[in-house]
């Protein structure tokens, strides 16, 4: 067995027995994989935030091609991320963005891109606390990168561009979208279909200073939470303490 060195972003972790923590890593440059480390727990050398979920860390671990856990040797908490999972909120907002990107993004395939968003979006959290338009973005591009969502958008009737459009509907259940001149529409969300576009082809800083009104960020949030919902077929399981956790301003939608 080999003795390989990763960096990586914990977006899952459980208590295994009295004192070992079993991880979802997903690596810098590595696969997304699960690791065991032994006696973390109990030990006064290895810090134990390094199995909490959102800490960025660095593992020496044994490589193995037949295990689907892999053991690990040594473990250095590179950044834990203190000041925004030192609120309840903040540690739920970390909690539910850590399960969307280990629900969505394939195990044993190696996620670069969103390794750098996850870190990018964390140090953003850290310096600047929370911000309504972070969770659009974030979820946006990963859907963007599994290929969930499309970055341009075309009527699945006539073919048309939806930006030349004046009214749209963007059905969350199966992804089609049809104009209002063609097809008729039980809602119109064609400025949530122009945000999405936005969102694609715009930095994050300048999509900031932007100052988007809260209202298409809210409305765009609960849309792409029910493209989650139906993609993966199930809810997250910290989606509703979260939402709750944002009081009555951002509640989610019955």
């Amino acid at each position: 067995m080999a003795l390989k060195k990763e960096t990586g972003i914990v977006v899952q972790s459980r208590n295994i027995a009295d004192a070992d923590s079993m991880i979802t890593l997903l690596g810098k440059t590595g696969p997304k994989q699960k690791f065991l480390i032994r006696g973390l727990r109990k030990s006064r050398r290895r810090p134990i935030a390094a199995a909490e979920t959102g800490s960025i860390i660095s593992i020496d671990y044994y490589s193995h091609s037949q295990r689907e856990i892999l053991n690990v040797k040594e473990v250095s908490l590179l950044e834990r991320f203190e000041k925004i999972k030192s609120s309840y909120g903040g540690f739920l907002l970390v909690s539910y963005m850590a399960e969307f990107a280990d629900r969505i993004l394939p195990e044993g395939e190696t996620h670069e891109k969103m390794f750098l968003l996850f870190e990018q979006a964390m140090n953003s959290l850290e310096k600047e606390g929370y911000f309504p338009l972070l969770l659009p973005v974030f979820k946006l591009r990963i859907l963007h990168y599994s290929g969930v969502l499309p970055k341009e958008f075309y009527c699945s009737s006539c073919g048309e561009n939806i930006l030349d459009k004046k009214t749209a509907y963007f059905n969350p259940q199966n992804f089609e979208i049809h104009c209002g001149d063609c097809h008729a529409i039980p809602k119109n969300n064609i400025e949530i279909i122009r945000f999405l576009v936005k969102v694609s082809r715009t930095s994050f800083q300048d999509l900031k200073e932007a100052n988007v009104p809260d209202s298409i960020i809210q409305d765009t949030d609960f849309f792409l939470n029910g493209c989650i919902r139906n993609y993966l077929n199930i809810s997250l399981k910290t989606s509703d303490m979260f939402y709750k956790s944002l009081g009555k301003n951002y509640e989610l939608p019955v």
